[in-house]
This record gives C-alpha cells, structure tokens and sequence, in this order.
C-alpha cells in the first residue's frame, strides 16, 4: 500500500508541476497576449487595408459604409 501511495503522489506532483507551469507561463504573459489580441483585431480585411493606407482604422468602415450609401450597393 505504502507503494502505491508513493505513485499516486508521485503522479500528483508532476501533474501539479506542469499545470502550474502553464499556468505560470499564461499569467506572465498575459500583457503580451492581449497586445496580440489587439494587433490581430486590425488584421480584418479593412483594417489591413487601413494600415497599408496609414489611416485609421475606423476610417475605412466610415469610407465602405459612404460609399454604399452613395452608390446603392446592397
């Protein structure tokens, strides 16, 4: 039984170890992450397109959605 202890704890501590490890690796690079998160929100087909221009973002929807309204595409 003593064996058996010794497994299970054993298992317990290297499961433990590489959750916490994850873990640990997440909440350090949570800054990095959500930086990322917001770069890749510009990667939209429009966004792209603003920042080859060098305009804002919110630029190129105002333009798409002017346009639309003066040609009457649908």
């Amino acid at each position: 039984m003593g064996i058996f202890i010794e497994v299970i704890s054993t298992l317990w501590q290297a499961f433990w170890g590489i959750v916490s490890a994850f873990g640990t690796a997440i909440w350090n690079n949570l800054p990095q992450i959500f930086e990322l998160k917001k770069i890749l929100g510009l990667l939209t087909p429009s966004g792209a397109i603003a920042i080859m221009l060098g305009v804002p973002v919110v630029l190129i929807p105002i333009f798409r959605f002017t346009l639309k309204k003066v040609i009457d595409i649908k």
